[in-house]
């Protein structure tokens, strides 16, 4: 019925109302009982008010839209969820239990998405939730229009206590998705997917905070695909790019999760490896050459990469020397015809030469 992923990344199709549920219900107070008899026979007719919905909601959605709707899945689960949403009305003990309950709120916000936008904006949700508002007030209407007019009234009130629980909960649902969304397009490189230089600074400032408070050692890698330039003059920049791409899928399958890969620049890369000596991580740098010495570039021939590693407090305790002096030590190894190049030793002060002595 409704389109995966149209409210969260993680996993998709799922959503978790959050705390904010609980709050609401116990705002929603005891209304009549002599409503609930009419509210509950509007039960029965939710085939028909889902259709009325359908129709006011492709009403203004535009062709494409409606092209991809898939209309046999929404006959035939649309009306359940709304019967569900108007036995939530029937009773003050249900609605509570409603607004309470978090995969009921999960589903009747779905129940908004199946135009299947990957997106909406919460101007978009609010227009279908007030359509479907719009179609249940009519219904209602048509059950208690011989009814007292304060009983009518009642009944629109708990009416709009319940839609504005789903209005909100889908209203924060989607600002904590289009925060995910922006956070993750201010963290990563759009070519390879991978974390980009600005997440990693955060990850050894993080890292660096942890090795001054309990002295774990961190490392972290640089290497680069050597000869990128030359597959870019003679094959174009797709190739250069599909090159790119490939070595940091070659990347991501080589370290362990809880090792952070990043792209730094055009062919320049980066792993962040915690509790790694310089020693471990020149092994991981041992096993990325082998995984990109499997791939073959444009024209057959292997693409390859070159290798530096600098390690806190090996090397540097300072986070922001790490990557400067893993740098260098890929530069001076593929200098010297070597493929991996780990950092030098700092020079010892005067202070420790003498400590040394004695």
């Amino acid at each position: 019925m409704v389109r995966e992923g149209a409210y969260s990344r993680p996993r998709p199709g799922k959503w978790d109302p959050g705390p904010t549920m609980s709050v609401t219900a116990r705002q929603i107070h005891r209304l009549p009982s002599a409503l609930d008899a009419p509210l509950a026979r509007l039960s029965e007719s939710s085939a028909e008010i889902t259709k009325a919905w359908v129709l006011a909601v492709l009403d203004r959605a535009p062709l494409s839209e409606i092209e991809r709707m898939p209309m046999e899945q929404v006959a035939g689960e649309l009306p359940e969820l709304v019967a569900q949403l108007l036995a939530s009305l029937a009773e003050d003990e249900r609605a509570t239990a409603f607004v309470s309950d978090a995969e009921a709120c999960e589903r009747i916000a779905l129940l908004v998405g199946f135009r299947g936008r990957t997106c909406p904006s919460f101007a978009e949700v609010s227009q279908d939730l007030a359509a479907l508002q719009s179609v249940f007030t009519a219904a209602l209407h048509a059950e208690l229009e011989k009814l007292y007019g304060d009983s009518l009234l009642d009944a629109l009130r708990r009416l709009t206590r319940v839609f504005a629980v789903v209005a909100g909960a889908a209203g924060e649902r989607l600002m904590e998705a289009r925060s995910r969304e922006l956070e993750q397009l201010a963290s990563s490189d759009p070519l390879t997917g991978l974390y980009n230089r600005r997440h990693l600074w955060r990850q050894i400032e993080h890292l660096t905070a942890v090795h001054r408070r309990y002295g774990h050692p961190f490392s972290a890698v640089v290497f680069d695909v050597v000869g990128l330039k030359a597959i870019n003059d003679s094959y174009g920049h797709s190739a250069g790019d599909d090159a790119l791409v490939a070595v940091a899928r070659a990347a991501e399958a080589t370290v362990r999760t809880v090792d952070t890969t990043v792209r730094l620049s055009g062919d320049e890369f980066g792993i962040l490896a915690p509790n790694q000596t310089a020693t471990e991580a020149a092994l991981l740098g041992g096993r990325l050459l082998s995984a990109v010495d499997r791939l073959d570039g444009p024209g057959g021939a292997p693409l390859a990469i070159s290798v530096g590693v600098a390690s806190c407090p090996e090397h540097t305790e300072k986070g922001s020397e790490l990557l400067r002096m893993a740098d260098l030590a890929m530069y001076r190894a593929r200098a010297a015809g070597d493929r991996v190049g780990v950092a030098d030793a700092p020079q010892p002060t005067a202070e420790r030469q003498a400590a040394a002595a004695e």
